[in-house]
């Protein structure tokens, strides 16, 4: 028996309480006090009288099992090592292949526009000896400030969640995200109206704006879509300009463009109101006449008025107004038409004209005249009122009636009396005056003033007896010829 086997039975007899009293092992101990200095090491084995090393006192043994607990420990160290280098080169190699898969890709496409041939470039290779640092991988995701996104890389694809291949729609060169089937809304995707046949996007309940999937209206009979305080625009509903009394909607910001909503112009120190381009008309902005050496504002694009020819204008020769449908204006048969078969005319509300109920009603019972506003008929109040407060007059012009402001005014200058007819007001000849001969007194609405209405009156069944005895005098004569 050599002297491992012979110390893996002493290890056995120990744990199974084989040894001694503790009692018995300071006599048994030997005298280390007349030792040499020299084999006091950790070679040195303490025997107890059994014949078998003390494993308390045995340094050889303890230094022994030191030496083979940090062999292993190295082994587990050189071992960890290897495996991140080569993670590492594989998620090296990898990027490698991303990035001369990209350059392909770049390459072939400017191959097919220009017509030249180009050679790629290719990534430098991983070597043996570079030190690689063990890192999460991250998404591939570049933004288009080529900032590569932070999140850790989920899937095969190398992407993060949000950026994974499959949240992006799947046409040519289209980074929108993919809103169903595949696509964004503009290249077809998103869910496709219930309604049988129809291959619009859906809005709301499952279903297009023209089947019904929009909130409507909460006024009574009106179809249109509902905006903020749960009516259309036609019905008052929508944003409006938050500046305290501003009855005007709201463009952008919270108020109207001439209390600083709407876009501004990108000029430097200009509060202007941008008209298009990102300027406005003093920089640049909007959009003028195409035609030579023309620089009148074309609304909407296009040509000016002048030289506007046939398109968005009526085809009618002469008439510059807009085709608002079949190519004319309303003057010239253009215009939608009513929905009931046989009907020609114009459509108002519900896509229908006004004599098959395309107008909204008088809200008096029995009144089947069309509300003007407040859903009332003029004749019921539903007219504008003048907006000073507490008055109750008809607007005349300008949201105010004459006797605040309202009204067209003289055309005389200097004068700002109201016109009363003609454009002049009644200091400038202007209204109309008793219709009797030589009567210069004003007369509201025409005909003849006070004094004259009941002459006038008077004279007529005199009138109508001269004029009944000339037909009977002339009926006579024909008759006796």
């Amino acid at each position: 028996m050599d002297a491992s086997d012979e110390r893996e039975n002493d290890y056995l007899r120990f744990l199974r309480g084989m040894r001694p009293d503790d009692a018995s092992i300071p006599t048994s101990m030997p005298d280390l006090s007349t030792a040499q200095s020299s084999e006091l090491d950790f070679r040195t084995s303490f025997v107890g009288p059994d014949g078998l090393p003390e494993i308390d006192h045995d340094g050889s043994e303890f230094a022994r099992m030191l030496l083979a607990q940090a062999e292993q420990e190295q082994k587990d160290t050189d071992t960890e090592a290897e495996e991140a280098v080569a993670a590492a080169q594989a998620e090296a190699e990898e990027a490698a292949d991303a990035v001369n898969g990209v350059l392909q890709l770049s390459s072939a496409r400017v191959g097919t526009e220009e017509g030249q041939d180009r050679q790629l470039p290719k990534a430098p290779a991983a070597k043996a000896t570079d030190t690689f640092v063990v890192t999460k991988k991250t998404c591939r995701y570049y933004n288009k400030e080529r900032e590569r996104c932070k999140r850790a890389a989920t899937g095969l694809d190398g992407r993060c969640a949000i950026h994974k291949i499959s949240q992006f729609c799947k046409h040519p060169k289209c980074n929108k995200f993919n809103q169903g089937n595949g696509y964004c809304i503009k290249h077809g995707g998103g869910k496709k109206c219930k309604h049988e046949g129809c291959e619009k996007q859906v809005q709301g309940y499952g279903y297009c704006s023209g089947h019904g999937g929009k909130p409507l209206c909460s006024f009574e009979g009106c179809e249109n879509k509902r905006m903020e305080g749960g009516l259309c625009k036609a019905h008052g509903g929508g944003r409006f300009c938050q500046q305290e009394g501003c009855k005007k909607r709201d463009i952008g910001g919270g108020h109207c463009i001439s209390h600083g909503g709407g876009k501004k112009c990108q000029a430097k120190d200009c509060t202007k109101v941008d008209r298009g381009g990102g300027y406005c008309k003093a920089h640049g902005g909007g959009k003028k006449c195409l035609a030579d050496n023309c620089k009148n504002w074309a609304p909407g694009g296009g040509l000016c008025l002048d030289h506007k020819g046939p398109g968005r204008r009526c085809k009618t020769l002469g008439c510059i107004k807009y085709d608002l449908g079949g190519g004319h204006c309303i003057a010239h048969g253009g215009g939608r038409k009513c929905i009931v078969d046989g009907c020609d005319k114009i459509r108002q509300v519900n896509k229908r004209c006004r004599g098959h109920g395309g107008k909204v009603l008088c809200c008096v019972p029995n009144c089947e005249r069309a509300a003007q506003n407040r859903k009332l008929c003029k004749a019921h109040g539903g007219g504008r009122l003048c907006q000073h407060e507490g008055c109750t007059n008809k607007q005349k012009g300008k949201g105010l009636c004459i006797r605040h402001g309202g009204g067209t005014r003289c055309k005389e200058g200097g004068c700002s009396a109201i016109d009363r007819g003609g454009g002049y007001c009644k200091g400038h000849g202007g209204g109309k005056k008793c219709s009797y001969t030589y009567c210069k007194k004003w007369v509201v609405g025409g005909g003849y003033c006070d004094d004259h209405l009941d002459l006038e009156i008077s004279h007529q069944p005199e009138e109508i007896s001269r004029i009944a005895a000339n037909s009977y005098l002339t009926n006579e004569s024909v008759a006796t010829i």
